[in-house]
C-alpha cells in the first residue's frame, strides 16, 4: 500500500465527542469550536456526529431561542453555513450566536454581511481578540482590505502581540508587495501560534512562489494536520506532491477532499491526473503484483483461523475463499442474520493483514465496467454524423455523469425519515452509493425495516436517478 501523509487518511479510530448538544445544561462558542474539531478528529467521528445531529431537532426540549442556538451551532458543525445562519440570526442577547452566525454568513459566501454582523459583536466586547480576528477574516474574505486596514490599525492593545495581528500584518505587507515583511509576519505568528492556520497557508504559499518547495510542503502537512482539514491546503499539498512525481500522496489528498465534497471539480481533476500518472508506471511487477494477488484471492478461508460464529455465517452466505468475501461490502455482512461488529472485526483484521479490504473487488468492476462504457461510448463517437445523435450522446453522458455523482455524495445528504434512517444505525453507509448497492432482500433483515420504508427508500433512490441492487 502507497505511503500516505499523516493526517490525511486518518484510520477510523473511536468516535469520541466532547459534549451531546442536545443534553449538555451550557453550551458556548468555545465548546462549538471544540466540538467542530472533535467531529472531524476521524472518520469514525464525523460519521457518528452527523448520527447524532439528524436526530437532533427531535431530542431538544429547551425554549425556541435556545433550540435555535443549538441547532445553528450542530449546522455550523456539518458545514452547512447557509442554514446556521438563518437559525443563529434568531437568538438575541447572545454574543456567542451573534459570532457564529458572522463566521457562517462569511463561509457561506456573504462576507459582507458577515462582517457587518462581526462589526455588531465587536463594539459590544472590543477588548477580544479572537472575536476580532474573526471580524478581520471577515474583511479578508470580503475583499475589503481598506476597512481591514484600518481596524488593525485602530485595534486595542489586547490585540498587540497576538498571533492573530502578527497575522494580519502579515496580510497586510503582502498586499503592499512587501513579500519580506509579510514572510517575516507569518513566522512571528507561528512562534506566537503554531496551529495558526491562516499563517501556516499564507507562509506556505509564498515559499511555494518563491520555488522553496520542501519547506512549503512541511508547512501544508502541517496544516493538513488539523482537523477539520483545510481544502484549499490540502489541493496546494497534492499539487506540490505531484510536481515531486509523488503521485500516490499526491492522489491521497485529492480524494481526501473528494470524501468531505464529491462534488469539487478542482479536487476530481486533480485526482484524474495524478491517477493517470500512477497508470503510466504500469510494468512487469505490477503485472507479478497482479498474479500474487489472484492466487491470495483463490486461498480457502478454511485455511484461516475464525470464530465458529462467524465462520458458520460466512458458510451460510456460501463465501468459500477471499476473493468471494472481498466481493462483499461491509453494509452487506451486517445486514446478514446473526453477524455482529465483533465478527466484523474479526474479518476486517483478517483481511488487512493481507492487505485486502471488504468491497476492494466491487470497486474494481465497478470502475472497470465505467472504463468500458467509456470506451464504448468514444467508439461511438466515429459514428456521430448527425445533430440529434450527438445531442442524445451528450444527454446520456449528462446522465451517467448526474449518476456518478449521487453515488458518491454522503449518505447523511439522503433525506430519509428519521424513522427510516434510524434502521440503519450501525451499518458503514459513507455514500448513498453504498445504500444502493444493498438489495431489498439486505434491506428487509434490518431491524424495524417494513415495505413502507423500503418503499420510501426506493422513491429517495428514484429521484436521483438510482435504484437497489439486484
Amino acid at each position: 500500500m502507497p505511503e500516505t501523509t499523516p493526517g490525511i487518511l486518518e484510520p477510523a479510530s473511536e468516535a469520541t465527542l466532547p459534549l451531546d448538544l442536545a443534553t449538555a445544561s451550557n453550551v458556548s462558542y468555545d465548546d462549538v469550536r471544540r466540538l467542530r474539531e472533535a467531529a472531524y478528529a476521524s472518520e469514525a467521528s464525523r460519521r457518528h456526529f452527523f448520527k447524532i445531529a439528524d436526530a437532533l431537532p427531535e431530542r431538544l426540549t429547551g425554549s425556541a431561542t435556545d433550540k435555535a442556538w443549538r441547532q445553528g451551532a450542530a449546522l455550523f458543525v456539518l458545514g452547512r453555513y447557509g442554514e446556521a445562519a438563518e437559525h443563529l440570526r434568531k437568538v438575541r442577547g447572545s454574543l456567542d450566536a451573534t459570532r457564529l452566525a458572522g463566521m457562517s454568513l462569511v463561509r457561506a459566501g456573504r462576507a459582507a454581511e458577515g462582517a457587518s454582523v462581526l462589526e455588531e459583536a465587536v463594539r459590544e466586547k472590543p477588548t477580544d481578540p479572537t472575536l476580532r480576528a474573526s471580524l478581520f477574516e471577515a474583511y479578508e474574505a470580503a475583499g475589503d482590505f481598506e476597512a481591514l486596514a484600518k481596524w488593525v490599525k485602530g485595534a486595542p492593545k489586547s490585540f498587540d502581540g497576538t498571533a492573530d495581528h502578527a497575522y494580519f500584518e502579515g496580510r497586510l505587507a503582502e498586499l503592499d508587495r512587501r513579500t519580506a515583511d509579510a514572510v517575516a509576519a507569518y513566522d512571528r505568528a507561528l512562534s506566537l501560534d503554531p496551529r495558526h492556520r491562516g499563517a501556516l497557508f499564507r507562509l506556505a504559499k509564498e515559499l511555494d512562489l518563491r520555488g522553496e518547495d520542501e519547506e512549503a510542503v512541511a508547512l501544508y502537512e502541517r496544516l493538513a494536520a488539523l482537523k477539520p482539514v483545510d481544502a484549499a491546503a490540502l489541493l496546494n499539498l497534492g499539487i506540490l506532491y505531484e510536481d515531486g512525481g509523488d503521485y500516490h500522496r499526491a492522489l491521497a489528498c485529492f480524494e481526501a477532499v473528494l470524501r468531505v465534497d464529491p462534488t469539487h471539480e478542482r479536487a476530481r481533476l486533480f485526482k484524474d491526473d495524478a491517477a493517470a500518472s500512477i497508470s503510466m508506471y504500469y510494468d512487469e511487477d505490477e503485472e507479478k503484483k497482479e498474479d500474487k494477488l489472484q492466487q491470495l484471492l483463490r486461498t480457502p478461508i478454511s485455511d484461516f483461523e475464525l470464530s465458529v460464529r462467524a465462520r458458520n455465517c460466512l458458510q451460510k452466505m456460501e463465501i468459500g475463499t477471499l476473493g468471494d468475501l472481498v466481493r462483499k461490502t461491509e453494509a452487506e455482512l451486517l445486514a446478514y442474520k446473526n453477524f455482529g461488529e465483533t465478527s466484523l472485526a474479526e474479518i476486517r483484521e483478517l483481511l488487512t493483514a493481507k492487505g485486502l479490504r471488504l468491497g476492494m473487488l466491487r470497486d474494481q468492476i465497478e470502475a472497470e465496467a465505467i472504463a468500458r462504457m467509456e470506451v464504448e461510448a468514444a467508439e461511438r463517437i466515429v459514428e456521430l454524423d448527425d445533430e440529434e445523435t450527438l445531442a442524445a450522446k451528450e444527454a446520456a453522458e449528462d446522465a451517467a455523469e448526474e449518476r456518478a455523482d449521487a453515488l458518491a455524495r454522503p449518505f447523511a445528504d439522503l433525506p430519509l425519515s428519521a424513522r427510516t434512517r434510524r434502521s440503519f444505525e450501525g451499518l458503514p453507509l459513507q455514500t448513498i452509493g453504498d445504500l444502493a448497492r444493498m438489495t431489498a432482500e439486505d434491506l428487509s433483515k434490518l431491524p424495524n425495516f417494513g415495505p413502507t420504508a423500503l418503499e420510501e427508500v426506493r422513491e429517495k433512490l428514484q429521484a436521483l436517478g438510482l435504484e437497489l441492487a439486484g
